[in-house]
Order: C-alpha cells, then structure tokens, then sequence
C-alpha cells in the first residue's frame, strides 16, 4: 500500500470520529499475480463499449442506463471517488447493429448481455449460478490490466430496474450487479472468502470467510453475493471507496490518457490450450499459455447456487500474461 493509501485511511477513520462512529478497520482486496504483483490500469483513463440489449423486463435504453450508472460509480464523475481518485472510465454505447464482440483478450473492454448462451464456446459454459462474468486479464511481471470484458448471465436470470417494481420479486437488479462486476474491471477481488482461500486485504490481513463475516463487510459492493432485489451494492461502501483510491490516488495520476485502439499481439503470440476447461480466448504478447483450472469466472453468485471456484490464470513465459476469472 502507498504511503498516499495510509493517508486516505487516516483521513477516511478520522472522518468517522468526528461524526461520533465508531467504524471496523477498512479492509479492500486487489487481485495479485502469483508471485504477489497487484493489478491495475496504468493509464488515466479506461475506454469501455457497451452492447445494451433489449430484456424482458427492459428496453435497450435502461439496459444501457443501467450500465452507464455502475461504470460511474467507480470512475471520478462520482463526487465521492473524484475527491480521492484519478480513475477515469469512459463508456461509449455502441449502436443497436453493431455486432456484438466476443469476450477476448483483445485491448477491447466491452460489457454486453448475453441471453442465448452461457456457454460462449460449447461445450465449456460458465457457472449457470453465476450472475455475471468478469474477465480481467493483465502482465504478470509488472500488473497492468489490459483487457478486462464483463458478461452477464440473461439466460438463467431475469433482470430488471427493481427501484421501478419488480412483477415477481425474483428479479436481479442490474446496475446492481454490474457495479459488483466494474469493481473487478478495475482491479478488486472479493472482500470475503468462498472458497476457503484467504487472500490478504491492502494491510495484510486475512479476509474473513464470507459465513463468518461482519456487517460491514456484507455492505460492500464487492462482497461476492446478492439476493433478488438487492440494491445495496449500487452505492460504493468505504472499503470500496478505499479500494479504488488506494490503487488509483489522485496525486499519482499518471496524466496519461491515449485513445482506445486495437493492441499489437506481438509476433511470438500463441492462442491458449483448446483443452482448457473455462471457454478460452486468444491470447496476448509473446505468450506461453497453459490450462487453466477450471472456474465459474468472476462476480456475484446467488446465494445458495454455488460458489465461486480458483480463478483461472494463464501463465505467460516473456510478456507474462494472466487472466483472472471471477464469477458474482
């Protein structure tokens, strides 16, 4: 953690005191490499194209809303995170004809709908428990995320905007989860344990297990589970704020914001193993993939329905490549 992170917890517990409430110490996960390199965006700002699509319980229009809104609450426009961080996500929608990509390691960021399949390349599918699927991928050797593509799961669940009624009350609100999902996109892990791994938080305690854990844990926007109707993850609770000014501080902008365009493969890349488990993607850079263990991707799981499984990572032997899953 910086030194400019310790003073935005100071500032952030000092704030507490004044107000006369007594907090827990505030705890953010990032994702790591293997050899313990954590993730982040190197640039100022991030270029992310939405694919809205038409729901049953939505037009094409609140689809996109709904997206524009979770990719806002991380990004600087939010007073609350502009105070502190210099992250800078800007959405573009792309047109109703325009083809919808697939998720891949491509320099493109997208967030789309799917509602025909949830099993991108058959017959490997992702969790059907999963709401949502992020796919951040980065270079092991320095930690730059660059590609990160969030999918979310039309096919087993109905979504809708549950703040405008909901006709059965088992409705997943999507700018609720997507706002989970963005948190990923920009680097954060879960901020409780599922799967009986404990990660460290920014201060290098072990995360609780997500049975086990505090209330304000349970309140923030990256704990890994949500109920019908939830809508708490929609506002960022203060670890989530801490998360992204601890790894985005707005004194070390990096002042660097260049236009989106596609990204030089390198001569030497090689796609990853067909025999992986998870649906893979091509690879990037001078890379050397291997199988990666089999994963329910990333996000926000429906409690009860599974939980998530290792992420999946593909080793790269130069430009060292790494791909993290995680399901919601």
């Amino acid at each position: 953690m910086t030194s400019l992170g310790r003073t935005s917890t100071a500032l952030l517990l000092l704030a507490a005191a004044t107000v006369g409430v007594s907090r827990p110490a505030r705890g953010y996960v990032r994702y790591e490499s293997a050899t313990g390199v954590p993730f982040a965006w190197k640039n100022s700002c991030v270029w992310l194209t939405a694919f809205p699509a038409e729901l049953p319980l939505l037009t094409r229009d609140q689809t996109s809303e709904a997206m524009a809104a979770a990719v806002a609450t991380w990004s600087k426009q939010n007073p609350t995170v502009g105070a502190c961080s210099y992250l800078d996500l800007r959405l573009t929608v792309a047109d109703a004809s325009a083809p919808v990509p697939a998720a891949a390691n491509d320099g493109m960021n997208i967030i789309r709908v799917r509602t025909d399949t949830w099993c991108p390349k058959p017959p490997n599918c992702y969790d059907l428990a999963a709401l949502a699927m992020t796919t951040v991928s980065a270079r092991t050797s320095t930690g730059e995320i660059i590609d990160a593509d969030t999918e979310i799961n039309a096919v087993t669940f109905s979504w809708a905007d549950v703040t405008r009624g909901a006709p059965t009350g088992n409705e997943q609100d999507l700018q609720n989860a997507l706002t989970h999902e963005m948190g990923h996109l920009i680097g954060l892990d879960h901020t409780c344990s599922l799967s009986g791994i404990r990660p460290t938080d920014q201060n290098g305690n072990p995360i609780p297990d997500c049975a086990n854990a505090s209330a304000a844990v349970v309140a923030t926007t990256m704990f890994p589970s949500a109920n019908p109707l939830d809508t708490n993850k929609r506002t960022l609770a203060d670890d989530d704020v801490m998360g992204v000014c601890g790894i985005y501080p707005v004194l070390l902008d990096p002042m660097a914001c260049p236009p989106p365009g596609p990204r030089d493969a390198g001569t030497d890349a090689e796609p990853p193993d067909a025999s992986a488990d998870t649906p893979p993607d091509d690879a990037t850079g001078d890379s050397e993939s291997t199988s990666p263990p089999k994963d329910s991707g990333c996000g926000c799981a429906v409690p009860g329905l599974g939980a998530p499984a290792p992420a999946a990572l593909l080793a790269a032997a130069l430009l060292f490549v790494v791909r993290r899953r995680r399901r919601r």
